[in-house]
């Protein structure tokens, strides 16, 4: 499974910029995000045996914002 998500903001391709106060731009509230997806993934492929994960981040999403999804698999992993 592969996660690849932007943030969530929206691009107003008229002005050509990112609009302010849309999408997810805290790296702690994305990493909730992200896991939320990875813990449904692992409840619905995981009684069939490991299920291989993948998690990046697309448009605008930071080295923050990585580290912040690092740290919350760490934790999972950790379980």
């Amino acid at each position: 499974v592969i996660f690849y998500p932007n943030s969530g903001e929206e691009w107003n391709a008229s002005n050509e910029t990112w609009m302010l106060g849309t999408g997810c731009t805290s790296p702690e509230d994305f990493a909730n995000e992200i896991m939320r997806g990875v813990t449904t993934a692992i409840n619905l492929w995981g009684e069939h045996g490991d299920v291989d994960i993948v998690v990046g981040g697309c448009c605008r999403t930071t080295p923050e914002t990585i580290s912040a999804v690092r740290r919350r698999i760490d934790q999972l992993q950790r379980k």
